[in-house]
């Protein structure tokens, strides 16, 4: 998965409305090659929390676009079998590449392109219900954007079923709410390995960026993506390993570096240059308000030792 910075590929993309509802608009263009699709939205038993509304696979060769501008109560999980797709989800732009899963989540925009050159393959399944915004929370899916799947025979197992339920002379309300159910129990599992592995890893190597950028503006949302996070999941980690939120921590690092230079007897006005104010009126603000006196009171004052960065 590759986060990336430019949405211009997506601006000249509009194509024509290719399905409207209440709950639901998608424009598009383009089509793919090969697809199999097996449908359960016109069923009338459906179960109400949770359930299996839609499963489709499809090869595709030639420009393929999709967006969709609302999508309440729609969940679509996008998992890539074979080459690479573009998404657009709200802020974030990724590349998504084989064995990489998308969640693209309800009551969002969520836009998808495929340009020609590798081929590609991929699953879309789509769960609805009422009760899918609080399952999405139970399983800790709600901030998860991509996971990593490298095993795709639970797609094509699920496929396989899915296309037998039509012929079944039983009620299959219960199957449709048990093949949601695996799907997000395989995201939830999949979301927590990569958690797990890359957590600690990555917070730490984020904090050693903070402090080696005391000269630069900051933007954490770009820093997020850098690192596959969103920005709450980024404040969150950050915040149980060093008990303050990033923007936080860089702010009070420039200025127990800062504080430092003043003990060692620069000028406000130099030691606010060497760590990125560029009004020496800002530091001495910043430096009271965290220090609780001025800079020119601190000057050899043995605070100089102290860092705040645990306040």
């Amino acid at each position: 998965m590759k986060f990336l910075c430019d949405s211009t590929l997506f601006d000249a993309e509009t194509g024509r409305c290719w399905k409207s509802t209440d709950s639901f608009t998608g424009y598009g263009n383009g089509y793919p090659e090969k697809i199999v699709i097996h449908n359960f939205e016109d069923l009338e038993d459906k179960p109400k929390l949770l359930y299996l509304e839609h499963i489709q696979y499809a090869e595709m060769h030639r420009k393929y676009y999709q967006r969709r501008t609302r999508q309440n109560n729609l969940l679509s999980v996008m998992f890539i079998c074979r080459g690479e797709m573009y998404f657009h989800c709200e802020e974030d732009v990724l590349l998504a590449e084989a064995g990489d899963c998308v969640l693209l989540k309800p009551h969002c925009r969520n836009d998808f392109l495929y340009l020609p050159g590798k081929k590609c393959a991929a699953f879309e399944i789509i769960l609805n219900g009422s009760g899918l915004d609080g399952i999405l929370q139970l399983y800790r899916l709600e901030q998860v954007l991509w996971c990593r799947i490298p095993d795709r025979r639970p797609f094509f197992d699920l496929l396989k079923r899915a296309g037998k339920l039509r012929s079944l002379r039983e009620p299959i309300a219960h199957r449709l709410a048990g093949c949601a159910l695996e799907v997000i129990q395989l995201l939830s599992q999949a979301g927590a390995d990569r958690s797990s592995q890359s957590s600690q890893s990555s917070i730490a190597q984020i904090r050693d960026e903070l402090e080696s950028r005391l000269h630069e503006k900051v933007n954490m949302g770009e820093i997020a993506r850098k690192y596959s996070l969103c920005l709450p999941v980024l404040n969150r980690r950050f915040r149980e390993a060093f008990g303050t939120t990033p923007y936080r921590y860089w702010k009070l690092f420039r200025l127990k570096r800062g504080a430092e230079l003043l003990n060692r007897g620069l000028l406000i006005k130099e030691a606010a240059g060497m760590v990125g104010y560029e009004n020496p009126k800002s530091f001495s603000a910043e430096f009271r308000r965290f220090y609780g006196i001025s800079p020119q009171a601190y000057r050899g004052n043995s605070l100089a030792h102290t860092c705040p960065l645990n306040c």
